[in-house]
């Protein structure tokens, strides 16, 4: 049996014979060869690297990162095994370590602990990018829609594959060019026990690309799905007449197919510790371009810029764009009253309801950010029902069992719009930022 090659992570808070007995240790149990040792810092016990005398290499003088950074490339580890200990290596060091040993495809353990690596299927033919998010309702299907919307009309073919916590049992091909999805057609999908409101429904509904939809339940703390059927929805992706995929992910949960680049989506409604702290930077480490959504205000706009100096200081390469959500509403509003139903945060409401009104011409009376809450939303409709003619929705959640059946039940007209990312910060816009990465896709490819 091949052993695995492993770099072990050491400290000066420990006597060097310590140490010593601790690598004999590992070495004994015979599963891994120790390629290189990093001394990750301290000084009590240590003076000085030759006191070590250990017999394999030793990475010294840097960040955690850093250090890490040359393990992983000089020496192509399986593993990297932790013999240190706080205050070196404290709580947040460790998960810092992990996220970055797992973009590596690094397993990285202690004595109680094991984070292995997330498996990727290296089961793409085509290009592909992958759309990922740090939570649930932070935007990424509308980021995800957008970055389809954009690749096409600068002449690519998408295809984008969600992974819904509601998707479909088998991959379902839906091909948003040719199909009028309408809303006839989503009560259709409901008639049938299918979930209207599903990702890859809106991706098709919003950019008129052929979608993919497939499900997951489940996710690990490093994004890995439970069960998920997004590799067989990827095969069928390979069969299309499509030069690019998109690969969507599903809430925190990463879909398990290699992409060629990554985006990460987070929102700064959010708590920051989700972005730059706990596993976090696992997201960071794997991604080209990290959007974060919902930069309204100045103290947003703040927050955006602490989260770009840590997240480029974890990730120098990464770029980072703040941006907000608009709508566009997919036919006319003109002279309606409406009833607007976003998940969007109580707090952005009003710049949501003026905008609609600014470019449709229309009054919303009344605007309601419980569109995933199915009884609120119901009794919202209820009191206001004599206000309204008409509902403006997003199509997440409950707006087709919910919304879509309260409209034709009452003889109101029923709209939906897309979420627009409009960029509000950063160097680039998130376009420039899209363009420069189709440009390295298929630079790659032609290579």
């Amino acid at each position: 049996m091949k052993r695995l090659r492993a770099v072990v992570l050491i400290d000066g808070e420990h006597y060097p014979p310590v140490i010593r007995e601790a690598i004999d240790a590992v070495r004994a149990e015979g599963a891994v060869e120790i390629v290189a040792a990093c001394f990750l810092g301290g000084t009590e016990k240590i003076g000085s690297l030759d006191e070590l005398s250990l017999d394999v290499p030793i990475l010294a003088n840097g960040t955690l990162i850093e250090l890490a950074r040359r393990a992983v490339h000089e020496y192509a580890p399986d593993v990297a095994i932790d013999l240190s200990d706080e205050p070196v290596v404290g709580y947040e060091e460790r998960l810092l370590l992990a996220s970055f040993f797992a973009a590596q495809g690094v397993d990285y353990l202690g004595s109680d602990f094991r984070f292995a690596a997330p498996a990727f299927e290296e089961g793409a033919t085509k290009p592909t990018l992958g759309i990922i998010g740090t939570g649930k309702r932070v935007g990424k299907t509308a980021v995800s829609a957008h970055t389809a919307r954009l690749l096409k009309e600068w002449g690519r073919k998408p295809v984008v594959v969600a992974m819904g916590r509601g998707g479909p049992k088998e991959p379902v091909v839906l091909d948003g060019e040719s199909i009028l999805i309408d809303n006839a057609f989503l009560l259709e999908l409901k008639k049938k026990g299918m979930h209207a409101a599903s990702d890859y429904v809106e991706d098709a509904m919003m950019s008129r690309v052929t979608t993919i939809g497939c499900r997951r339940c489940g996710g690990g703390l490093l994004g890995q799905p439970f069960v998920t059927n997004v590799p067989e929805g990827v095969r069928v992706a390979n069969t299309l007449e499509a030069d690019i995929i998109l690969v969507e992910g599903s809430g925190s949960a990463i879909p398990p197919i290699r992409a060629d680049a990554y985006v990460t989506v987070a929102s700064l409604i959010e708590p920051e510790t989700h972005v730059i702290g706990y596993l976090g930077p696992f997201r960071l480490f794997i991604s080209s371009a990290l959007v974060l959504t919902n930069c309204e205000t100045s103290d947003d706009r703040r927050m955006f810029e602490r989260i770009q100096k840590e997240a480029q200081r974890q990730n120098p390469d990464i770029e980072v764009v703040g941006t907000i959500f608009r709508p566009r509403a997919l036919e006319p509003l003109r002279g309606e009253k409406v009833f607007l139903a976003t998940t969007a945060h109580p707090d952005h409401l009003d710049k949501i309801s003026r905008h609609l009104e600014q470019t449709e011409s229309c009054e919303v009376v009344f605007a309601s950010s419980s569109l995933s809450n199915r009884n609120r939303l119901r009794e919202e409709l209820e009191a206001r029902k004599k206000d309204f003619t008409a509902i403006a929705m997003e199509l997440k959640a409950a707006s087709v069992d919910v919304c879509l059946s309260y409209a034709i039940e009452h003889s109101r007209r029923a709209v939906f719009f897309d979420n627009i990312p409009h960029s509000v910060a950063g160097e680039r816009t998130y376009e420039d930022i899209v363009r420069g990465i189709d440009a390295r896709l298929f630079s790659i490819q032609e290579r």
